[in-house]
């Protein structure tokens, strides 16, 4: 069973890439959908609550995802105290992805920060997908709604796309110039010619 990561910036389509490969019978796990799951366990938002106050609560009671966001991107510490809580809680639940879907062509962690952690060391091979910072941004503005300065603070805390390409084994470019499924077809083929 191979265990591919596919990575890249805030925006880059990841998501789309993703989709595109599970149509191709690869079992994608989304490592940021995981976390989201993870963070309405009990003793995880008990965790939270003890490091942040219970104002990042919302009126359900549960984590506050938009305000804890808020509260990581302007303090390195707190993010890496979420990162190093929820990031092995993901992976271990990837293991078990990977036992449960051991009869498909290859597992895929969707992860935006694989390089940066360096988790890309336990994975047989990564897939980056880029895109021009200046779509990137408009992305997100227009998927998360928020204003491009937010946008652009967040992407402050991933490596840029250059730092990321020599951890590549494989590179697809989403700006529009290339067709997407034809690259995630070629990229398929040689993953599982392996």
């Amino acid at each position: 069973m191979l265990k591919i990561g596919l990575t890249g910036n805030i925006g880059s389509g990841k998501t789309l890439i993703a989709k595109i490969f599970s149509t191709f019978g690869a079992a994608v796990f989304n490592s940021d959908d995981e976390a989201k799951l993870i963070m309405k366990e009990e003793r995880v938002q008990k965790l939270l609550i003890e490091r942040f106050g219970s104002h990042i609560l919302n009126e359900e009671n549960i984590i506050d995802r938009k305000l804890l966001a808020q509260l990581l991107f302007n303090d390195k510490d707190a993010l890496n105290f979420v990162n190093n809580l929820i990031h092995p809680l993901v992976r271990l639940n990837f293991k078990d992805f990977c036992i449960k879907h051991a009869n498909a062509p290859c597992c895929i962690y969707e992860a935006a920060i694989i390089i940066e952690t360096g988790y890309y060391k336990n994975l047989d091979r990564v897939i980056l997908v880029t895109a021009p910072e200046k779509l990137r941004i408009q992305r997100i503005v227009d998927r998360d709604k928020i204003n491009e300065a937010l946008v652009k603070q967040r992407m402050e805390n991933q490596w840029s796309e250059d730092e990321k390409i020599p951890f590549a084994d494989f590179i697809i470019v989403n700006d529009g110039s290339k067709p997407l499924v034809k690259q995630c077809v070629d990229v398929f083929n040689k993953i599982c010619a392996e």
